[in-house]
């Protein structure tokens, strides 16, 4: 798949230009996005799958408290492109993230790591198909787009 999801977080909104010229010249393009300010119910139904866990609550009122850059992103020719994507970002805790990865040059800590990205083929899927339509993507579940699954 060449096509994974992305979001720069509130803590590194001020940044987003520096970041998505980062990305690009990671070799992803942005193929949709937009702002949007989520609420609390729909950070906890995005990160649902981490819903047990003790850092659950703090992640989600986090990434509520503004804005945030919604991104889907392709990579022409690519495969495995959330994986790559993912080495692109770094370690979640940017104090051990490698030097020119995003985490290391954007995040403060592992609570405001500036960017998410989905961490396999199946979270992009499930990520993109939660904050994009097919039409903003050209991602088809079922049909025949050029991007069909």
């Amino acid at each position: 798949m060449n096509l994974t999801f992305s979001l720069i977080k509130p803590s590194a909104m001020d940044r987003c230009e520096e970041i998505l010229m980062a990305i690009k010249a990671g070799g992803f393009s942005v193929l949709s996005m937009k702002t949007q300010q989520l609420t609390l119910s729909q950070v906890k139904k995005f990160y649902e799958e981490h819903a047990e866990k003790s850092f659950f609550t703090s992640m989600c009122e986090r990434l509520a408290l503004g804005p945030v850059l919604l991104m889907a992103l392709y990579e022409p020719n690519g495969t495995d492109t959330p994986l790559k994507f993912r080495k692109l970002l770094g370690a979640t805790d940017p104090k051990q993230a490698l030097e020119g990865t995003l985490r290391k040059q954007f995040g403060v800590d592992l609570d405001a790591n500036a960017v998410h990205g989905s961490d396999s083929e199946i979270s992009a899927i499930r990520e993109l198909s939660f904050f994009f339509c097919g039409m903003e993507t050209g991602l088809e579940l079922n049909g025949s787009s050029s991007r069909s699954l």
